[in-house]
């Protein structure tokens, strides 16, 4: 169940902005950084947008036709981040109480056509085999890529205490942050994030389980530290968080693009940021 709806910022003022996205095939990951993944109740915390197939990556401006949700939720509501066309940090929030927050970040689609042996590489390099194999019963293996493609980016934040401390609260349901936020891709995390303990992760397409996508995580910025997992026919993977420290874990998922017809293929980037604190 969808616990609290997400907010679609719509900016008063339209501006022209040109706006720096990267396709698939250039820049894997996309993610939302926190300034910090931990601060006081009341503070503002600038929230970065960035592309890159590892930390830092770039950041990203602010553009609002290109957002489609940004927002904020706590156990004192929901209330959508504030960002100024062309800004970076792309966009502001003020968390309240102490606890548990989420931020959600959904794009609309964007085009890009790849060279055959360009979209073939970067589908084997998703573990995407069913839409190679797809492509061949087509005819489509000598065509090029047709593709539109989205962003749907969540990262944790904590207010007042660490990971740690909230996660001997209340069970991880009874947190609004760790409900299912409405994004058309999510990844949902069934604990709090802690170093050396297990975490439980559901993927949700659509608000609906989805299974046999492969999962990727890591601490962010080492990539080559990456551990890869497949989700189960419930949509849940579990994943050892060995280290302290952020984390990101993605996914990609890839379907046929029935409703347009300029594009063969539709596919939705998941990612969430969190901060796996020690034992303390």
């Amino acid at each position: 169940m969808r616990l609290f709806p997400v907010l679609v910022l719509r900016p008063l003022l339209a501006v022209g902005l040109v706006a720096m996205v990267a396709t698939p095939a250039a820049a894997h990951d996309y993610w939302i950084e926190p300034q910090s993944f931990t601060v006081e109740p009341g503070s503002l915390v600038q929230l970065d947008l960035r592309v890159g197939d590892e930390a830092p990556g770039e950041s990203l401006p602010f553009d609002p036709t290109h957002a489609e949700t940004f927002s904020l939720v706590g156990g004192d509501g929901q209330r959508p981040v504030l960002g100024r066309p062309g800004a970076r940090p792309a966009g502001n929030a003020r968390l309240g109480e102490a606890g548990l927050y989420a931020v959600a970040y959904g794009s609309a689609a964007r085009s890009v056509t790849l060279s055959p042996a360009s979209f073939e590489s970067y589908l084997r390099e998703e573990g995407l085999d069913s839409v190679i194999a797809r492509r061949s019963e087509l005819g489509e293996t000598d065509q090029p890529g047709r593709e539109l493609f989205a962003r749907c980016a969540k990262t944790l934040m904590t207010a007042g205490a660490s990971p740690v401390a909230f996660a001997a609260g209340p069970p991880a349901s009874e947190h609004p942050a760790l409900a299912p936020l409405g994004l058309e891709l999510e990844i949902v995390a069934e604990q709090i994030p802690a170093a050396g303990r297990e975490l439980s992760l559901r993927l949700l397409l659509r608000g609906e389980p989805l299974s046999g996508l492969r999962v990727r995580a890591r601490p962010l910025g080492e990539p080559a530290s990456a551990t890869f997992r497949t989700a189960d026919s419930t949509g849940r993977v579990l994943f050892e968080l060995p280290s302290a420290g952020p984390w990101i874990v993605t996914a990609v998922h890839m379907e046929r693009a029935e409703a347009a017809p300029d594009h063969e293929w539709r596919s939705l980037w998941a990612s969430l940021t969190f901060l796996a604190a020690g034992g303390d």
